[in-house]
């Protein structure tokens, strides 16, 4: 493999992990579109250190919500991506 692949690799799994947002900044609308939510104006403060605030901004990866978005009552819920507090801890090697 060269340096080049080895790098982009390494660029995807760092946006993979790590391009989040607080909970209710997107939303789903009724065709199952997600938009920015016009009336989030960020989170409590007291929510700023709460991991379960903030979802990842990637393809769903757990099943339960991978079920969730398929269903019809999802539209207009802010809770539709993986949380940050669902992740594993990953060691520096």
């Amino acid at each position: 493999m060269k340096e080049l692949g080895r790098l982009s690799f390494v660029v995807r799994q760092i946006d993979f992990d790590t391009n989040v947002f607080p909970e209710g900044a997107y939303k789903m609308l009724p065709l199952h579109e997600i938009r920015r939510n016009e009336n989030f104006h960020g989170l409590n403060p007291k929510d700023l250190t709460n991991l379960s605030k903030f979802q990842h901004f990637r393809n769903v990866i757990t099943e339960d919500k991978k079920t969730l978005i398929e269903k019809e009552d999802i539209i207009f819920q802010f809770n539709f991506y993986d949380s940050l507090d669902q992740d594993p801890i990953k060691s520096i090697k």
